[in-house]
This record gives structure tokens, C-alpha cells and sequence, in this order.
């Protein structure tokens, strides 16, 4: 559930917005580019490989964080499928930004 997703970037360290800003559908790619490939490094490092999904789709969530010292609108992605988080980040919304683990 939503609150369950806010409940995990809690324990995380991250204060959210109850509600996403954010919800849709997408498609993990059956192969990735270079880009995939270090954006997957980062969900390697965190216990997470969406190199598992290729091909399957996952819901997206996109939360406001409240709570983070930088400069900027700053996002929590969530990839759910089956009920399960299968990978997200935290990033910054601005063109100087960061994309980290949670």
C-alpha cells in the first residue's frame, strides 16, 4: 500500500508526502543501455537488481521528500511489482543534481 511505501522511506530516513505525486505503469527494458546499466548499480549496491524484470512491468511512485538538506525538490522512486519493491532512488529534480540508493 501507499502508506507501506511512505513506512519503508521512514525507516529509510526519508520524510514523504502521505501521497505520491506520481503513479504509473512502465515496462523494465529487455536490455539495457548504459544508462540502465548504472542506474541498476545503484540497485545492486542497495540489494536490489531489476536485471531480474527484464521485460516485466512494475508500477512507479513518485514521492515528494520533505526532509532532505538539499537545495531543490528532491523525489523518492519506487518500482513495485507483485506488492514488492523491486528498485528505486532517491534524486534530485534539478538539472545539478544526484540520484542515490535509499
Amino acid at each position: 500500500s501507499e502508506q507501506d511505501m511512505v513506512n519503508f522511506l521512514l525507516q529509510s530516513g526519508y520524510t514523504v508526502d502521505q501521497k505520491p505525486i506520481e503513479v504509473f505503469e512502465m515496462e523494465i527494458p529487455e536490455e539495457f543501455n548504459s544508462v540502465l546499466n548504472s542506474y541498476n548499480e545503484i540497485q545492486r549496491a542497495q540489494g536490489l537488481n531489476l536485471k531480474r524484470y527484464l521485460g516485466k512491468s512494475a508500477t512507479v511512485y513518485v514521492f515528494n521528500v520533505t526532509n532532505h538538506d538539499h537545495d531543490g525538490e528532491v523525489l523518492a522512486t519506487l518500482f513495485v511489482r507483485n506488492g514488492r519493491i523491486i528498485a528505486g532512488d532517491i534524486c534530485s529534480k534539478d538539472g545539478n543534481g544526484f540520484v542515490k540508493g535509499f
